[in-house]
């Protein structure tokens, strides 16, 4: 979690992990912890998987 916090997400398939993105978000948040270098390199490798993250699985269904 540490890595992708710090905008460490080489190697992620933001598919393919997005229900543990969307952990890595929750908690973040949770804990009052700085997001912005884990949304930007997610918004950098995949721009669609980012704003589905930020949507929320609600908004998708």
């Amino acid at each position: 979690m540490k890595k992708w916090l710090a905008g460490d997400l080489n190697g992620v398939d933001p598919r393919a992990e997005m229900p543990l993105l969307l952990d890595v978000l929750r908690d973040g948040a949770e804990a009052g912890l700085d997001l912005c270098p884990f949304l930007s390199a997610l918004a950098e490798l995949d721009p669609v998987a980012c704003t589905e993250l930020l949507a929320g699985p609600q908004a998708l269904a």
